[in-house]
């Protein structure tokens, strides 16, 4: 699990055949409006982890069904 995190905040993608790829989505930095108040809120930019799953996994959930 270590090396995954290092690898996406190298901004490397993970694969594990058979279980799925990991790999480091961006959201961009943006600016929000309050409602409430009218102030102005600025996000910066940052990165998530994101998961597709593999053949393997996608058919062993939906073996049961």
């Amino acid at each position: 699990i270590e090396l995954i995190g290092e690898e996406l905040g190298n901004g490397h993608s993970v694969k594990i055949i058979g279980l799925g790829t990991f790999e480091a989505g961006e959201i961009k930095a943006r600016t929000f409006i309050n409602t409430q108040t009218g102030e102005f809120i600025k996000v910066k930019r940052c990165f998530i982890p994101k998961f597709r799953a593999g053949k393997w996994l996608k058919e062993k959930v939906n073996e049961q069904i």
